[in-house]
């Protein structure tokens, strides 16, 4: 069953699993962990849908950052594999509706996004750490002053102390 994201369809890596497992019962998937280093984490997985021709194999890389989402504070490598595996499994044609990227990649990268960037204001889109460093009146303004929401507050107090670090 595909999940709805901003209006397009997507399947979840775990929905991709089970089809293949369904549509290639000799298929093998394997998962290699290419780099932790510095926070960052980096996958590669293979599904070979026959082990038999080996050949015939497809790839999917992934990567993430510790602690950059609320998911990758505690399980980003478990994230990071996750998502390299249905990034493979999309190229091999498994759980496409419109896109390799899969339900669970779109919401982490949504909620990315909403962490990272000022979601409305003159400065909408940009992150929090560049206004901090252009515009800190702008940010001190809305941690003190405006009538944003506690946690967009709190964004802009957290980009400030990191200019004072």
């Amino acid at each position: 069953m595909s999940v709805k994201i901003h209006g397009k369809e997507y399947i979840t890596v775990d929905e991709r699993v089970e089809m293949f497992h369904e549509l290639y019962p000799n298929g093998m998937i394997e998962t290699t962990l290419l780099k932790i280093e510095n926070n960052q984490i980096m996958f590669r997985a293979t599904a070979t849908p026959d082990v038999e021709k080996s050949e015939r194999f497809f790839t999917g890389h992934a990567e993430e950052v510790v602690g950059s989402s609320q998911i990758n504070k505690t399980s980003a490598v478990e994230n990071c594999e996750t998502s390299a595996v249905g990034r493979c499994l999309g190229f091999l044609n498994i759980g496409l509706v419109g896109s390799i990227a899969t339900a669970d990649e779109v919401s982490n990268a949504i909620h990315q996004q909403d962490d990272t960037l000022l979601p409305l204001g003159k400065y909408k889109g940009d992150s929090w750490l560049d206004v901090a460093q252009k515009d800190a009146q702008y940010l001190d303004w809305i941690a003190n002053k405006s009538e944003w929401d506690e946690k967009f507050k709190q964004k802009a107090r957290e980009a400030m102390s990191g200019l004072e670090e």
